[in-house]
C-alpha cells in the first residue's frame, strides 16, 4: 500500500484525479489538475477542468478568500488556455473576469497583454503590460512581452531596455533573446544582435525566424557567406517565406538584406 501511495504522489495527474473522484465539489482539484495540463500544453484537455472549477468556485468565492485565489487562477489559466486554441473572444472576457476579482495580478495582466498582442491590439497590450511591470517591476515574462510589444509599436530602443531587464532576470528566455536581437537589428546593432540570436539559436529547436535574423546580422556585419547559409537555412525550415527568400535573393545579388517588420516569436507566460 505505501508503494501504490508514493506512486500516486509522484504522478500529479493521478493524484488529482483521486482527489476529484473523492471531493468532487472542490475546485482546487479540479483548477490543480488543469494546471498540470496547462504546464504540459494540454490545453484542451486543460479547459473542461478549469470551467469546472470556475462554476463550483464562484458562487462561494465571496465568502472565502481561498477559494477567490482558486477562482482568479482558474480564469486566469482558462484564458490562456482559450488563447492557446484560438479562441481570443473567450479568453479576454476569462481574464478579465480574473482581473474584476483582482486587478493587481500581474500574471493575469501580463497575459491579457499576451493576448491582445497576439490579436495585434498593441496599445491595449502595452497598457496590460506595463500595469503588470507596474507591479512587478522585475518579472522576467512581462518585461520580455512589454518589449514585443514596443517593438510592435516601433520603438526598439525602448524595446532593447526592457528585453534586457527580462534576460537580466532570466537569460534561458527563449523568446527575450530572440526579440532582442531584433530589436537589436531594428536600432542598427549588428553586434548586439548577433549575441542575443546566438543564444537564442541554443535554447530551443531550429527556428526559421531566429535563422533569418541571423543571416541578417551577419550579412550588416560583413559576413556575407554566413549570412547566406543561415538564410538558406531559414528556407529550408519555412519555404513558404516569401520574405526569406527574398532576403536570400538579395544577399545573391550583393544588396543588404531588410529586416523584417514587425512579426515576431510569441512572448512568455506567466502561470
Amino acid at each position: 500500500a505505501t508503494v501504490e501511495r508514493n506512486r500516486v504522489w509522484q504522478d500529479p495527474v493521478r493524484l488529482w484525479r483521486e482527489n476529484i473522484e473523492r471531493y468532487p465539489n472542490n475546485p482546487r482539484a479540479y483548477e490543480a489538475l488543469a494546471t498540470v495540463f496547462v504546464s504540459q500544453a494540454r490545453f484542451a484537455e486543460a479547459i473542461p477542468l478549469l470551467e469546472k472549477a470556475v462554476a463550483l468556485a464562484e458562487p462561494r468565492a465571496g465568502g472565502s478568500p481561498r477559494i477567490k485565489t482558486v477562482l482568479v487562477g482558474s480564469l486566469n489559466n482558462l484564458g490562456w488556455s482559450y488563447a492557446n486554441t484560438d479562441r481570443e473572444r473567450e479568453a479576454i472576457e476569462a481574464i478579465e473576469r480574473a482581473l474584476e476579482l483582482d486587478p493587481e495580478n500581474a500574471a493575469a495582466r501580463n497575459n491579457l497583454g499576451w493576448v491582445y498582442g497576439r490579436l495585434g491590439r498593441w496599445h491595449e497590450a502595452r497598457t496590460q503590460l506595463e500595469e503588470a511591470v507596474r507591479i512587478e517591476p522585475q518579472d522576467p515574462a512581462s518585461n520580455g512581452n512589454l518589449g514585443w510589444v514596443l517593438i510592435n509599436l516601433g520603438d526598439p530602443k525602448a524595446a532593447r531596455l526592457r528585453l534586457e531587464r527580462a534576460i537580466a532576470a532570466d537569460p534561458l528566455q527563449f523568446a527575450a533573446q530572440a526579440n532582442l536581437g531584433w530589436a537589436c537589428l531594428l536600432s542598427g546593432d549588428p553586434s548586439c544582435a548577433l549575441k542575443s540570436l546566438s543564444i537564442a539559436s541554443k535554447l530551443g529547436p531550429p527556428n526559421p525566424w531566429v535563422s533569418e535574423l541571423m543571416g541578417i546580422a551577419l550579412a550588416r556585419s560583413g559576413r556575407v557567406e554566413g549570412a547566406r547559409a543561415y538564410l538558406q537555412a531559414a528556407t529550408r525550415l519555412d519555404p513558404t517565406s516569401q520574405r526569406t527568400a527574398e532576403n536570400l535573393a538579395r544577399i545573391e545579388r550583393g544588396e543588404e538584406p531588410i529586416v523584417p517588420y514587425p512579426t515576431a516569436p510569441h512572448a512568455t507566460r506567466k502561470p
